[in-house]
């Protein structure tokens, strides 16, 4: 049978979200009830049983909302049928009860390029609750002090560094660097992960110039339209920290909606 507190840690490694029910009671239950788990996921599927296939497609049904708003807990009551009873040799209790809890790592911002749009990026997603990553290939820029809310500042070549970060479906990546080169540099390393957001800063030309070049080079339309380009969502923003706030506007909206809007910052944000 499937182990659920694995399956939970195998989850949150991998960046879902998923909940844990537990059969708490009632006072009385069976010991061998008490204990028992099912893991359930967002879209209310589920591993694990609590011993009635009916019992636990009701609990996983009732679970789903858990993901939604806080509080991530819940304690309630299922009423048990007869069928289910005998099933689960329980011939005292009416119902079982329930605390379940649905969990996931805070998700991470990974910013590739340490110049002046990173700092109030990291600072406002931070403020967001997200884990922060800021990549540059500049010791002088990649210094800890001048990100002070990071989790995590890395100095180091860029396509080397990405090749051995951990991205998935829960990373965010943000390519604020200093030039079209190390934008396409680290551009080709990421495209093909499981990135739950691509996005570049730059003009449309330094932006198309470095597409192109993609797909001559073989990579598939589908990857290439992947990039969220020109960066960030349409507010007028002019100052870096403007730019920032339009930037994890746009991640936010992706996070929670799973859209992007195609209406993105001006072009004449060409640089860092």
């Amino acid at each position: 049978m499937t182990d659920p507190i694995a399956r939970l840690t195998e989850y949150l490694e991998n960046g879902s979200a998923a909940a844990l029910a537990t059969v708490v009671g009632p006072k009385g239950l069976a010991p061998r009830l008490l204990g028992r788990k099912l893991l359930v996921r967002p879209d209310g599927s589920f591993e694990g049983s609590l011993g009635v296939d009916t019992l636990d497609g009701r609990v996983a049904a009732d679970c789903r909302g858990l993901f939604e708003l806080p509080p991530h807990t819940r304690y309630f009551s299922i009423s048990l049928s007869d069928d289910e009873r005998g099933l689960l040799d329980s011939v005292t209790a009416d119902a079982i009860e329930i605390f379940a809890e649905a969990m996931e790592l805070p998700p991470t911002l990974l910013i590739v390029g340490a110049g002046h749009i990173s700092q109030p990026l990291s600072r406002i997603a931070k403020m967001l609750d997200f884990r922060v990553v800021v990549l540059d290939d500049r010791p002088s820029f990649a210094d800890p002090t001048r990100f002070p809310d990071a989790d995590s500042v890395i100095a180091g070549y860029l396509d080397q560094e990405l090749k051995r970060f951990p991205i998935n479906h829960s990373t965010y990546v943000v390519l604020v660097t200093r030039g079209h080169t190390q934008d396409e540099e680290s551009l080709r390393q990421i495209i093909g992960t499981e990135a739950a957001y691509i996005g570049m800063i730059g003009s449309k030309r330094r932006v198309s110039v470095v597409l192109q070049r993609m797909l001559q080079d073989g990579f598939e339309q589908q990857l290439v339209d992947r990039v969220c380009s020109p960066i960030g969502l349409d507010i007028g923003a002019e100052t870096p920290t403007e730019i920032a706030l339009s930037i994890l506007g746009e991640v936010i909206n992706v996070r929670r909606r799973g859209t992007r809007h195609e209406a993105s910052l001006s072009s004449k944000h060409k640089s860092l």
